[in-house]
């Protein structure tokens, strides 16, 4: 759910709109088909975007979580606290990491955005060595691996894995001892010892390597991304344009219309309409910002 709160916070800055800090939990609401909305807000809340009003928002974003949605929790889980991380560092250009972060998916989508990732990186070996080296050299801490796999108290899945003879060479797998190899391990063991055991699959990689999931998703989209575009900000630069109707009583729709250029790209993308639902005062109350 944390995912798409950050969804709905950073569609409303594209919008071009801010609440400048002055929402709670309270003010996210899902409806019975799963989709978040902010709501409950007071009048006068909603303000046209300025500089430092995003900080203020992300700020706020980030105690909300902290204080309200974890507010029995001594000790943050793990994931979240990478999460929060990314989300503090939106300005730089993580806003689409921290809006599609692997560890906040359920079990099913991680292993398969996991997989999706590896076989990229894969590929990268011939396609964009460049760039496949520097993820390497990103997460070289992930070397000597072998020695807590091996260790008695090794998981079991992991080590099925690794001493598994292939019955058509009568050989075991070669994995070199640093994060290629490691991947390599990780994606067989998905598709052998733990194939169809998504839940099962993430928890041994989050139990056995707590950051690694997050980790490669921040280094290869940071560095894919980073390629050529001499910015360090997000692909997603443009111009908004901003039409607040009042449908009903207390219901108000915002449409997005929105240009994107993609930097480096100079090709202009027409991205859907985003619908952002929000409770107003007043009925008959109509704002453009533009």
């Amino acid at each position: 759910m944390q995912d798409q709160e950050c969804i709905c916070l950073k569609n409303f800055h594209r919008a071009g709109l801010t609440y400048g800090g002055h929402f709670t939990s309270e003010n996210f609401l899902m409806d019975t088909c799963g989709s978040m909305r902010f709501g409950n807000l007071s009048k006068g809340v909603i303000n046209k975007l300025e500089d430092g009003d995003i900080e203020k928002d992300t700020d706020r974003f980030v105690k909300m979580i902290r204080e309200e949605v974890f507010v029995s929790v001594t000790t943050l889980p793990l994931d979240i606290i990478q999460w929060i991380e990314l989300i503090d560092r939106c300005a730089r250009g993580y806003d689409d990491l921290a809006e599609d972060y692997i560890t906040l998916k359920d079990g099913y989508r991680a292993a398969a955005y996991f997989m999706s990732l590896h076989n990229m990186f894969e590929k990268m070996e011939t396609t964009d060595n460049p760039t496949y080296e520097k993820i390497k050299t990103k997460l070289s801490k992930y070397t000597k691996w072998k020695k807590g796999v091996e260790a008695p108290d090794g998981n079991t899945h992991l080590k099925e894995t690794l001493d598994f003879i292939d019955p058509a060479t009568g050989r075991k797998a070669n994995y070199s001892d640093d994060i290629c190899g490691l991947l390599k391990l990780l994606g067989n063991t998905r598709q052998h010892s733990a194939r169809a055991k998504e839940d099962v699959f993430v928890l041994i990689v989050a139990q056995n390597f707590p950051r690694l999931m997050g980790d490669f998703q921040k280094t290869c989209k940071w560095q894919g991304k980073g390629k050529g575009k001499g910015k360090g900000k997000s692909q997603r630069e443009g111009k908004f344009k901003v039409v607040v109707v009042v449908v009903v009583v207390v219901m108000v729709e915002v449409e997005v219309e929105v240009e994107v250029e993609e930097a480096g790209v100079g090709e202009e993308l027409e991205v859907l309409v985003v619908m952002v639902l929000l409770e107003v005062a007043e009925v008959g109350e109509e704002l453009e910002v533009g």
